[in-house]
């Protein structure tokens, strides 16, 4: 009985040994982006020390299907498996992340990293979730109308599946978030007429399908130029954007 108290004692030590030298974290990304998963250890305590990435969970011993390893001074190149994968940080510091380069959708999933620390249940194991985000391709398009004329560039989105959506036309092209110079905008049921930097710009589609048209009124040449019509859709990289190019013609003149 003794006996089994302190085997179960012993377990009881060791799973918490094991469950404190690990850790996990989520990382998410685009698609053609070269992504950094962190990683790091004490080097200045522990001195250089053999560190391996893996796909999937960490196993007890080593890594599962690994993918790039270091003694810790220098990549060891016969265990890397594609030359997308890279240690970029300064493994003298004890920087061990991985990058991965041109990152794909089949890049999402579960990383392990493994710091080979001496001593028994002394490993340092960081699990990363991996999240691809799909990249949504910037779509453009040409109108080209007369000075004079009220001129509707198209934009629309799906609102039956969407829902009311914010969207903010702008001059230029579409920055990181929002609209450059923006000149309207909609909380996808009414303008927002604090955004309306001229009655000359309407939106005049019906919102309640998803028609956020942008019509410009009595239009001039210095209207010509590229605008951005940008829908907030709900999650990570998933705005909807479209640049148009306006060209204005000189209206004829009639001659009786």
């Amino acid at each position: 009985m003794l006996i089994m108290k302190t085997v179960s004692r012993l377990l009881i030590v060791l799973l918490t040994v094991i469950e404190r030298s690990s850790s996990s974290m989520k990382v998410v990304g685009r698609a053609g982006e070269n992504i950094t998963l962190p990683c790091k250890y004490d080097i200045k305590y522990n001195g250089a020390m053999e560190v391996c990435w893996g796909r999937g969970s960490i196993t007890h011993f080593g890594c599962n299907n690994q993918i790039i390893s270091t003694d810790g001074r220098k990549v060891i190149e016969s265990t890397r498996v594609s030359s997308r994968y890279q240690l970029l940080g300064r493994l003298e510091d004890g920087d061990v992340s991985l990058t991965i380069l041109k990152t794909t959708e089949e890049d999402a999933g579960l990383y392990g990293c493994r710091v080979d620390i001496h001593g028994w249940f002394n490993d340092e194991k960081h699990h990363i979730d991996l999240t691809i985000e799909k990249v949504i391709e910037r779509s453009s398009m040409k109108v080209v109308g007369r000075a004079g004329e009220n001129i509707t560039l198209p934009c629309k989105y799906d609102f039956s599946y969407n829902g009311a959506s914010f969207v903010c036309w702008g001059r230029g092209e579409i920055p990181p978030s929002k609209c450059n110079n923006r000149i309207i905008s909609t909380d996808g049921r009414k303008v927002i007429e604090s955004t309306r930097v001229s009655s000359r710009y309407q939106l005049l589609g019906r919102l309640e399908d998803g028609d956020v048209s942008l019509t410009i009124l009595n239009t001039t040449e210095e209207d010509a130029g590229l605008y951005g019509c940008r829908v907030d859709i709900p999650g990570w990289f998933n705005d909807e954007k479209l640049h148009i190019d306006l060209t204005i013609e000189k209206g004829k003149k009639w001659f009786l």
